[in-house]
């Protein structure tokens, strides 16, 4: 087996493809949405 044949067995594997930026995009709309609220709350 050739060495790059090889290396393809070792490559990152990401079975859930966009998962993680996803995420990270709910994670800063909740955190805009808390920010919203507080400054809200404060105002009152």
């Amino acid at each position: 087996m050739s060495l790059e044949d090889r290396a393809k067995i070792f490559s990152p594997f990401d079975p859930l493809a966009g998962f993680r930026e996803a995420l990270r995009k709910k994670e800063r709309e909740v955190e805009e949405q808390n920010r919203d609220t507080w400054e809200h709350e404060e105002k009152s």
